[in-house]
């Protein structure tokens, strides 16, 4: 038996180490200093430049994530450590910056949506909860999420995926 058990083992070892076949991964690198507009051309299409405020409260790391809703922009920094809110002129508003374990807090903020019929900022937890704010950045109320996931977004009937 213990003969047995080792070909086996030896098989399902050695068929494990075989290369497997890998989806490809695409890359490219840009210096956009050396390029011209119709490079960027090529792949942005942008309507307008809004120059966003840059103070001591407004400073994030790098962009992560924008919706734009009614005359706001939300923006959430790369890093996932807050949600800021800007006009549409681009003068910085407010924050939502709640880490903790408390009501109205999230320990490891994963992504966020916007609702613009209730006029909802909606923060999902890694933790599997989702926070509601007001625009004004006021804790509403939370609710379990049920699932673990990376990314939400809103769905035209008001849900969510």
């Amino acid at each position: 038996m213990n003969v047995k058990m080792f070909i086996l083992w030896g098989f399902l070892f050695i068929y494990g180490c075989q290369a497997k076949e890998t989806l490809p991964f695409l890359s490219f690198e840009t210096d956009l200093k050396g390029e011209n507009n119709d490079f960027f051309n090529r792949y942005y299409q942008l309507s307008e430049v809004i120059p966003l405020e840059t103070n001591d409260s407004s400073l994030m790391g790098y962009i992560g994530k924008i919706i734009a809703a009614e005359d706001y922009l939300f923006i959430m920094d790369g890093g996932k450590t807050g949600i800021w809110i800007f006009d549409c002129s681009g003068k910085f508003v407010r924050k939502i910056d709640k880490p903790g374990r408390g009501p109205g807090e999230y320990v490891r903020m994963g992504d966020f949506m916007v609702s613009r019929d209730s006029q909802q900022v909606i923060v999902y937890d890694r933790i599997g909860k989702l926070n509601y704010y007001d625009w004004e950045g006021n804790f509403l109320y939370d609710r379990k999420a049920g699932l673990y996931f990376e990314q939400v977004e809103n769905l035209p009937d008001g849900g969510w995926v």
